[in-house]
C-alpha cells in the first residue's frame, strides 16, 4: 500500500485558485450591499454622513471638544457614527482570512512527511498488512519478510506482529489491548512523551490506552504473556488513531498471546518508485 499525498501534484493549484474565486465574489457580494444602500440617498446626504431618511446624526463625538490631531478625530467621529458599517466590514476580513488561511494550513499540514507519525503509523514508503487467519498467514508473513530483505531498492524496513493481551488498570480491572511487537526504532513514530521500548522488559501505550488504564508513562503494567503475568515498565506515549487508538508497542515474544494481524513498512532508496516497488513486492 502507497502512502499517497492527500491531493496529486498535478492539482494542487485548484484550492488557491477556487478560493481566491470565492473571496473575490464574497466580497462582491458585500459591496454590492453596501452600494444598495447609496441608491436610496442623494449625493449631498451621502457627503454628510446622514441616515437613509434624510436625519442628521446630532448626537455623538464633537470635533471642537477633542483633544486627539483632526485627522484622528474626524476618523473617530466617523468611525462612531457608522460602526455598523465597519463592524460588517471586519467580519468580512475575519471571514476572507479564515478562508484562505484555513485550507492552506490543513494542506500543508496533511503533506507533511511527518503527519503519519502522530497519528501511530511510521514513515514508510511501502506498507503491508496481513491479516491473520490461519498458520499459512505467518508463512505469508515470513516468505514476505524474505522478499523485502532480498529487494535491492528497499533501503529499511521492520516486520511488526500484533497480539491481543490483557493488562490491567489502576482500578483493579483487565482491559484488552493490541500489543505491537517487533523493532520500533526503525521507522518510529512521533512520541507525545518518553521514547519507544527498546527491551522485553518495556512497553509504550498509545493517549486512549493510558487514559483506559489509568497509568501514565514511569508506571509498571501488569501484562498478560502466554498465559502468566508479566510487569512491564511504561517508558512513553504516542497518538495514534489506528485500530481505535487503544494500542501498545512492545518486544512480546513470539507466541506470547493471540496473534491478530503482520505488518510490513519498508522505506526505497528511491521514494518515487513507491507504486511500482509495491506492485512487484
Amino acid at each position: 500500500l502507497r502512502l499517497e499525498p492527500w491531493m496529486p501534484q498535478s492539482k494542487l493549484w485548484l484550492a488557491p485558485a477556487l478560493t481566491a474565486v470565492a473571496v473575490f465574489a464574497l466580497i462582491l457580494v458585500f459591496v454590492r450591499l453596501l452600494l444598495r444602500r447609496l441608491n436610496r440617498i442623494s449625493p449631498v446626504a451621502a457627503l454628510r454622513a446622514t441616515e437613509p431618511g434624510g436625519k442628521a446624526w446630532t448626537r455623538g463625538l464633537k470635533l471642537h471638544r477633542m483633544a486627539t490631531p483632526t485627522n484622528v478625530s474626524l476618523g473617530l467621529i466617523d468611525l462612531s457614527r457608522r460602526w455598523t458599517m465597519f463592524v460588517l466590514l471586519f467580519f468580512v476580513f475575519v471571514v476572507s482570512v479564515f478562508i484562505m488561511v484555513v485550507p492552506s494550513s490543513a494542506a500543508l499540514t496533511v503533506r507533511s512527511p511527518q503527519f503519519l507519525t502522530y497519528m501511530g503509523v511510521g514513515p514508510a514508503d511501502v506498507r503491508i498488512d496481513l491479516q491473520y487467519a490461519d498458520d499459512s498467514s505467518a508463512e505469508l508473513f515470513d516468505a514476505a519478510v524474505d522478499t523485502l530483505a532480498a529487494a535491492p531498492d528497499v533501503a529499511e524496513f521492520t516486520a511488526l506482529t500484533t497480539t491481543r493481551h490483557e493488562v490491567g488498570g489502576t482500578d483493579g480491572t483487565s482491559v484488552n489491548l493490541y500489543v505491537e511487537s517487533g523493532d520500533h526504532d526503525i521507522l518510529p513514530v512521533s512520541y507525545a512523551d518518553g521514547r519507544a521500548p527498546s527491551g522485553e522488559g518495556e512497553i509504550a501505550l498509545s493517549l486512549l490506552a493510558l487514559a483506559e488504564t489509568g497509568h501514565r508513562v514511569g508506571d509498571t503494567l501488569d501484562v498478560t504473556v502466554a498465559g502468566s503475568g508479566k510487569q512491564l515498565a511504561i517508558v512513553g506515549s504516542y497518538q495514534d488513531i489506528t485500530h481505535g487508538g487503544k494500542t501498545a508497542k512492545a518486544q512480546v515474544p513470539e507466541g506470547g498471546g493471540d496473534t491478530m494481524w503482520y505488518v510490513l513498512a519498508a522505506r526505497l532508496t528511491d521514494a518515487s518508485q513507491a507504486e511500482p516497488a509495491a506492485e512487484r513486492l
